[in-house]
């Protein structure tokens, strides 16, 4: 499906500098290939905003936002390396009608360029006013934001907001989901509207620092029914050991541009071939990093993209032990970080381990979908 799909509920919004961002790879939220490399985004124009570098969403006209209209608000998670924020703004619409209230996403290094921006933005604020938070600096940081803003700082469950925000954007935006297709020309990511009727059960796989696998049956009824420490955390620290990149985007470049063959020992250096007694292609991997035992040079991007082969692996098989812990067969990714080899790695462990599950993507970036959820939760 090509076609361009947009809820009439529920729009999104990027710069100028967010496409470029999409385009050098650097950061991406909410994308569709075709539409960036086209120079089209949206079928509509972006409203005047005061952040135009901010990624934003309009929020639809329901009772539970009008308050937005009249009183901000802000909400933050605070990382080891990263502080994200969320928060309202309103814009007149393009043409006529009431103001729109617009959900804006940003990003800070450390948390006191993070509190100034607050201060200088949130005009309306008052000391009975909520700064809701989740992430460890949530408790680091208390008192310092309270003393900075002087409004009441509230933690939030951060698995609770993460699946509220899952659900508010599969309610919402029908082209929330998609299939990637490494193999198609032109159309790797294939839409697919979502029935909001069947939603309900799905498994959802949250990668960030580490893997968790959540069994979600409704917004308030969900657990957490395993998961493994070999997520995000451990590619970006390994990543640092052996190649000595020093962020996740450029252990990504050199895995793009890497050869695992020339790492991992495959099916076919064992056999000769493939193993057609056990169902195993040559090509696959039998041994992460088999092959640097041996004396040679071994290029960086060479053990960059191994490295991402066997964390992105692993993410497969635990997804794949979990699977049948859910009705339904579905499965959902909130990822820390999108990029095309990460969604060709799981495409193909998905052919590859059951050619029978469903697994449609998330377009919005991990911590974003829990700044979302933690920000629309009323506690």
């Amino acid at each position: 499906m090509d076609e361009l799909l947009l809820n009439s509920n529920l729009r999104f919004y990027f710069s100028a500098q967010f496409i470029s961002d999409y385009l050098r790879g650097v950061g991406c939220y909410y994308r569709r290939a075709d539409d960036v490399r086209n120079g089209v985004v949206r079928s509509v124009q972006p409203i005047l905003r005061e952040k135009p570098t901010t990624p934003f969403i309009v929020l639809p006209e329901e009772a539970r936002f009008a308050p937005l209209v009249k009183k901000s608000r802000f909400a933050l998670d605070i990382g080891g390396t990263l502080v994200k924020l969320v928060y309202s703004t309103v814009c007149e619409r393009s043409i006529g009608g009431e103001p729109e209230v617009l959900l804006n996403f940003k990003k800070f290094t450390v948390i006191e360029a993070c509190l100034e921006f607050i201060k200088e933005n949130w005009h309306d604020r008052v000391s009975d006013d909520v700064l809701h938070c989740t992430g460890g600096g949530s408790f680091k940081y208390a008192e310092m934001m309270h003393k900075s803003l002087g409004v009441k700082v509230k933690r939030t469950d951060e698995m609770r907001s993460l699946i509220f925000g899952c659900d508010f954007l599969l309610q919402n935006n029908e082209d929330e989901s998609f299939t990637y297709h490494h193999e198609a020309v032109g159309i790797e990511y294939q839409y697919k509207p979502i029935d909001t009727d069947s939603i309900y059960p799905f498994l959802l796989v949250n990668i960030g620092t580490g893997i968790s696998v959540i069994k979600v049956d409704s917004p308030s009824m969900f657990q957490r029914v395993g998961g493994s420490s070999m997520g995000g955390g451990a590619f970006i620290g390994l990543g640092h050991l052996l190649t000595s990149a020093q962020n996740f985007d450029d252990l990504l470049l050199m895995a793009e541009k890497g050869d695992h063959r020339k790492c991992d020992t495959l099916v076919c250096d064992i056999y000769g071939g493939s193993y057609e007694n056990l169902n195993l292609p040559g090509d696959l991997i039998a041994g992460s990093f088999g092959k640097c035992s041996r004396i040679g040079k071994h290029f960086k991007s060479d053990i960059a993209k191994s490295l991402l082969l066997m964390i992105s692996n692993n993410i497969g098989q635990v997804k794949r032990l979990f699977f049948f812990f859910a009705d339904g067969n579905v499965i959902w990714y909130a990822i820390f970080h999108e990029t095309n080899i990460l969604w060709r790695f799981f495409h193909s462990q998905a052919s590859y381990y059951n050619a029978n599950i469903v697994v449609r993507y998330k377009l919005l970036e991990q911590g974003m979908l829990l700044l979302l959820g933690m920000y629309l939760c009323k506690d």
